[in-house]
């Protein structure tokens, strides 16, 4: 018994530390483990602009309506499915500010209430930013795996670094299903929104995010 006790207890010292020396393994190869995601919420600003200075404000309504029911899904989706690590929400006309480290005024909670910068002090340089949208290519003229099939299943996740750069293989940079081909329509509303008029779509991604970054760091 006694025997047995000892190596359960050695057992459970030598699980942290394989763990850490996982997380450091991709660290060493510029792979950081992030400590917050900010994700980009939609303005649609020079949508909404062109519309206005082309005599057509009486569609920048519906257009507007469209987006915040795109965000509204988007955070729903964050609020419930994403466990890796704290989030917060950004609107992508601020990418640069976040970029600088400004962060005074800019950053939103799960529940859209406005939180202190110092939030961001623990997570310092190790974050991620995320947009639903398309990747950029890493090289030009070439593909990668991720990036095959992105012109077959559209709009995805995207996760970028502090910086605002894409990151590269062999992290997976691009969360995508063939729930874009199959209806937005048919999934869960409060997760999913796809408008009537606009190209302006969000479809549930975050647990395959928050699954995926889990996955990567245990490797």
């Amino acid at each position: 018994m006694k025997q047995l006790i000892g190596l359960v207890v050695l057992l459970s010292l030598a699980c942290p530390v394989g763990a850490n020396a996982q997380e450091m393994k991709w660290e060493t190869r510029g792979y950081y483990k992030p400590k917050a995601i900010l994700v980009e919420l939609r303005s649609q600003q020079k949508r909404i602009e062109y519309l206005e200075n082309s005599n057509r404000s009486n569609e920048v309504e519906q257009l507007v309506k469209d987006i915040d029911d795109a965000n509204r899904a988007m955070v729903n989706d964050f609020k419930d499915h994403f466990k890796f690590c704290p989030v917060y929400f950004i609107v992508d006309t601020n990418v640069n500010r976040v970029v600088a480290k400004q962060y005074d005024g800019i950053l939103l909670d799960i529940n859209m209430q406005p939180v202190r910068a110092d939030v961001m002090n623990k997570a310092g340089d190790d974050f991620f930013i995320v947009y639903f949208g398309m990747p950029m290519r890493e090289k030009a003229g070439m593909h990668t795996e991720q990036e095959v099939p992105r012109s077959q299943n559209g709009q995805g996740l995207v996760v970028i670094d502090h910086n605002g750069k894409q990151l590269l293989s062999p992290f997976q940079f691009y969360y995508y299903n063939n729930r874009r081909y199959y209806g937005v329509s048919r999934g869960n509303p409060q997760y999913n929104f796809a408008s009537k008029k606009y190209n302006i779509e969000y479809y549930a991604l975050a647990a395959d995010l928050s699954g995926g970054l889990h996955e990567f760091y245990a490797r």
